[in-house]
């Protein structure tokens, strides 16, 4: 067991190209090897967080460590004795972070970061709500190691969930973390020069992740 302090709350923190993790628990508690997946106690012996990663300059234990929130933990938990999954609610459609495509697409100056999306899937709540995808005509066909894909590129550009502003993969993802199948949220999109706000109703996850 260490001792340390809780030094911040509701920290973001991403790991290399990973998802944005939102409302970490930090503190200077040594995490040492084997410490990940522990419990985070208060003074009280209460958990209140799960230890997860260490920033350290040196390559030490000692360092920042940070700790998911007791509160994620319980609602992942559930889902995954229920669902055996995470139940996560997800927007039906195929999007690319323009950030991505930029060296192949000029996007209008004023927008400067966001998530195209490419195509709809039929019958969605996306799709009912009035989310737009690309059209045939406007399409780039880009070689792949699994083939040729092709992406719409005249779709909506979506820059914020909840006014949560997204300009990559990684906070858009981080922006439906914890929301619920059946949850609305309200896009904020790029079309046709303007801006827009868009509610959508989401829909269920389809994954085992």
């Amino acid at each position: 067991m260490t001792t340390g302090i809780v030094s911040g709350l509701g920290r973001p923190i991403q790991e290399s190209n990973g998802p944005l993790i939102r409302n970490m628990i930090q503190t200077d508690a040594a995490i040492n090897p084997g410490n990940s997946g522990g419990p985070l106690l208060d003074s009280s012996g209460k958990m209140i967080g799960i230890n997860t990663i260490i920033y350290s300059n040196s390559g030490s234990s000692s360092g920042v460590g940070f700790a998911i929130p007791v509160s994620t933990a319980r609602r992942v938990v559930a889902d995954l004795i229920q669902y055996g999954r995470v139940n996560r609610g997800v927007i039906n459609a195929t999007m690319y972070p323009i950030s991505t495509l930029t060296r192949y697409v000029r996007f209008p100056s004023s927008v400067k970061g966001g998530i195209l999306v490419s195509e709809v899937e039929s019958s969605s709540n996306a799709e009912i709500a009035g989310l737009k995808g690309g059209t045939r005509e406007n399409a780039l066909n880009l070689r792949t190691r699994r083939g040729i894909i092709s992406i719409y590129v005249d779709g909506d550009i979506i820059t914020a969930v909840d006014n949560i502003s997204v300009s990559s993969q990684a906070d858009f993802d981080s922006a439906l973390e914890d929301k619920r199948p059946g949850d609305t949220v309200t896009l904020t999109v790029y079309r046709n020069g303007k801006s827009e706000k868009i509610k959508i109703k989401l829909d269920g996850n389809s994954s085992n992740i």
